[in-house]
């Protein structure tokens, strides 16, 4: 288990110590949702790796489709504004390459009346 310090004890024990340091924390979130920032740290791996993803799973779903065609759900972490579903729509090349569709989790018409159409 990591136990997590906060910055001001950094700070405090410098002060004690005589020692000049200067202590900036750097908000890390894969979400891409903090305020006041132009983007997070680690989000554009993950994007990278969504899309990656998304690209193959496309090929093997493709190569087993049969006349009937085939579908396939995948979900993706986050917590509530939809960045990294959203972003999964860089796998595209084409117009007809996954992801089809992307549903994102604030549209509540999309629970209500979307899967039964």
């Amino acid at each position: 288990m990591i136990r997590r310090i906060p910055l001001t004890k950094f700070t405090k024990q410098a002060i004690v110590r005589g020692y000049d340091l200067r202590v900036i924390g750097v908000p890390k979130t894969i979400d891409n949702d903090l305020p006041h920032t132009d983007h997070c740290p680690v989000f554009g791996s993950v994007i990278k790796y969504n899309g990656a993803t998304v690209m193959e799973i496309a090929l093997d779903v493709g190569s087993m489709a049969t006349d009937d065609g085939a579908c396939c759900i995948i979900e993706v972490m986050g917590r509530s504004a939809g960045w990294i579903a959203a972003g999964s729509v860089l796998a595209k090349r084409t117009v007809m390459d996954a992801p089809h569709i992307i549903c994102f989790p604030r549209f509540r018409s999309m629970r209500s009346g979307f899967w039964r159409k």
